[in-house]
């Protein structure tokens, strides 16, 4: 496996990988790599950057979405024709399972409504959308939509579906899917998180089935960005949801004691059994609608498991003892332990370049005064002050779990703020966390 596979695998978040060498070919090759992962802070766990490849290619059929061949497979499963997405990388083998230890359990498996973003990373590995952004080119791809087109006008885009495509369950894939599911994440009374993405000039996209394999969205205005709307939209099967959603309780469905049998989605893998407190397990999905360049349909994982360990050090400890095969958001200390520790434990750490996400911290500015704490209407008059908002020279408090606040170096030098406060800035960065290898990383960006 090479580097710019790497690259394509960990554009999003700074994790940590062991690969067992039964997913690859060939068998020979005995190679634990722990794949240190760009991030800026840990925001997700994979929608965490190892999921890129799960949900693509489950770790072993080469580059999925960068380097993807958009020429349609024909096969044959009874007499429906299968039009699968071909992907352009090294053929893999069947078998083996892969452990990813998480700090939180998923609150749903709904994608309707789930915010949480360990709900979300589960839930991205059991669904498909229609354009998939390529993490690594930015550029937009075919996915469940084999193709589309855009209006001169730039208000229409029409999108030709593959076919013979079958939800987890077995159920066949078309246009009426794709209307049931923009109906429903249209629904204001549903509130669901991606609503806001699909209104475009204050308006929400108008859906119209041309056929059973051709959809027309209606944007309100043009948009430069629309194709990327489509980009982690889950596409949900009316089959087994329409029913629910017209008595009115579609978002309190697919929560975690949901039978495996009950739930259907469009990617790599399905639930196979759900452990509280423990783990959650996904199991292939036998009708996923891409292959690999030989005809073999992917994924070739068998099993992903999803096992909750709370503390950072606890995953650290499991993974350094080969009991995880991947964990993500490791403390700078505890990187630096599996940095001292690879030779030993046959794992190899890379710095795959800056990521593309970005956290934040919201302050509550809404005015207390009048009803609020005293204490609390003080630290407020602290943020009204313009000018204690501007960078300083001195070393600003930590904040619990963060490390070393590493931006202020960063953000002084974009702002062209005064050379003293920069220097002060990167002095700062310099000194804290001394055995912080990502800070020393991230400052030299």
């Amino acid at each position: 496996m090479d580097i710019e596979r790497l690259k394509q695998l960990g554009v999003w978040k700074r994790t940590y990988a062991r690969l067992r060498s039964t997913v690859y070919h060939p068998p020979s090759t005995v190679f634990h790599p722990v794949y240190r992962l760009p991030s800026s802070v840990y925001g997700s766990l994979l929608t965490t950057a190892f999921c890129l490849l799960l949900t693509a290619t489950a770790w072993g059929s080469g580059r999925a979405d960068a380097g993807t061949v958009t020429a349609s497979k024909t096969g044959r499963r009874g007499d429906t024709t299968e039009e699968l997405l071909v992907t352009n990388g090294q053929v893999g083998r069947y078998g083996g399972r892969l452990v990813v230890t998480q700090r939180s359990e998923p609150k749903t498996l709904n994608p309707i409504v789930a915010v949480d973003s360990a709900s979300r990373e589960v839930i991205q590995r059991m669904t498909g959308d229609l354009i998939h952004i390529n993490r690594e080119s930015q550029h937009t791809e075919p996915a469940l939509a084999k193709s589309w087109k855009v209006s001169h006008d730039g208000l229409r885009y029409t999108l030709d579906l593959r076919r013979g495509v079958r939800f987890s369950d077995g159920q066949p894939f078309d246009a009426d899917d794709v209307l049931f599911s923009f109906e429903v994440y249209l629904d204001e009374k549903l509130h669901s998180p991606q609503r806001d993405l699909l209104v475009v000039g204050d308006a929400p996209i108008a859906v119209r089935k041309l056929d059973t394999h051709t959809v027309e969205f209606r944007l309100a205005k043009p948009y430069a960005a629309a194709e990327r709307l489509f980009d982690g939209v889950a596409m949900l099967p009316r089959h087994s949801l329409e029913k629910l959603y017209r008595e009115g309780t579609l978002d309190k469905e697919w929560g975690l004691a949901t039978p495996p049998d009950q739930i259907a989605g469009l990617g790599p893998f399905r639930l196979k059994k759900y452990v509280p407190g423990d783990r959650l397990v996904l199991e292939r999905n036998p009708y996923y609608w891409k292959a690999d360049r030989s005809g073999n349909r992917e994924p070739y994982l068998n099993e992903l498991d999803f096992v909750f360990v709370s503390s950072q050090d606890a995953q650290a400890i499991r993974f350094q003892a080969g009991e995880s095969d991947i964990t993500s958001g490791l403390s700078a200390e505890n990187y630096a332990v599996l940095e001292r520790s690879r030779q030993a434990h046959g794992f190899r750490l890379y710095d795959l370049g800056p990521g593309l996400e970005y956290n934040f911290l919201f302050f509550n500015l809404n005015d207390l005064s009048a009803k609020g704490p005293v204490e609390i209407s003080r630290k407020q008059a602290w943020f009204a002050d313009v000018g204690s908002h501007r960078p300083r020279g001195h070393r600003p408090p930590r904040l619990p779990g963060t490390g070393c606040l590493l931006m202020g170096a960063r953000h002084a030098r974009q702002q062209n703020v005064a050379e003293h406060r920069h220097s002060a800035a990167t002095r700062f960065a310099r000194d804290c966390t001394p055995t912080s290898t990502v800070g020393r990383i991230l400052l030299e960006r």
